[in-house]
């Protein structure tokens, strides 16, 4: 009988992980489209030296994280204007045996003492990844900043 309950249960088992399957790959391209939505009118980053300049000195800082940047766009937001970076973001996570660092696509703020207090206390937005000496880089949650933004500018 034993067995027989065991068989029962694999189909049950394989529905319950294709469904999470699907579920991560629609949140992924959910989130992309969000990403591209946010940054429709967004500049390369290579064009900004001192998103260049400043993320190259916090990478050289950060022994946990690492940014690195593909677009910008200025915003406004709450009443502070400040510059969204479209860009990857890598951790690194230690194994049994060594580091691995795995690499997310991020919408994030570098922000000096003033703009990183103001982040703080949006808290429902933004969540402190890396703080530094001079300053810190801040994650944002990319569903909450595109209602906000939506609601702000209507496409």
């Amino acid at each position: 009988m034993t067995n027989h309950s065991n068989h029962s249960l694999g189909p049950i088992v394989s529905l319950l992980l294709l469904v999470l399957l699907v579920s991560a790959a629609y949140r992924g391209v959910y989130f992309r489209v969000l990403i591209r939505k946010i940054f429709r009118d967004a500049q390369p980053a290579w064009k900004v030296d001192w998103i260049q300049e400043t993320l190259a000195a916090i990478n050289n800082e950060s022994s946990k994280c690492q940014f690195s940047p593909l677009r910008v766009l200025e915003v406004e937001l709450r009443g502070m204007r400040f510059t969204l970076v479209d860009g990857n973001v890598g951790y690194n996570t230690f194994g049994k045996t060594d580091v691995h660092w795995t690499l997310t696509r991020s919408v994030f703020v570098v922000a000096e003492s003033e703009s990183a207090q103001w982040l703080e206390r949006n808290a429902d937005i933004f969540r402190l990844a890396f703080e530094g000496t001079t300053h810190s880089v801040f994650v944002a949650d990319i569903i909450k900043l595109n209602e906000i933004l939506s609601e702000k500018h209507p496409s």
